[in-house]
């Protein structure tokens, strides 16, 4: 889309880009990768845990070009609960 308008008695032309979507495939952990993660989680102790939530908390940071992965924020939330689940938030 095109704009017109006068500048300096001049005719400048605007052009308004819009924003093109991301159709990169989606990357998701299936429910065999899911419990893998929750048996590593598990296994783990609890400053290893600790900081893989940390590390999975900073890539679920939104920012004004891109949203976190499906993934990342899986791995928060099974970080999160192996963490709720010994009380250990």
């Amino acid at each position: 889309m095109a704009l017109r308008r006068r500048t300096y008695g001049e005719d400048d032309i605007l052009l308004v880009v819009a924003r093109r979507p991301d159709h990169a495939p989606m990357e998701v952990l299936s429910a065999t990768e899911l419990s893998e993660l929750r048996k590593k989680l598990s296994t783990m102790k609890e400053h290893e845990v600790r900081s893989f939530y940390r590390s999975a908390h900073f890539r679920c940071e939104l920012h004004e070009i891109r949203f976190p992965s499906a993934r990342s924020v899986q791995e928060l939330v099974q970080a999160w609960k192996q963490l709720r689940k010994g009380r250990r938030l």
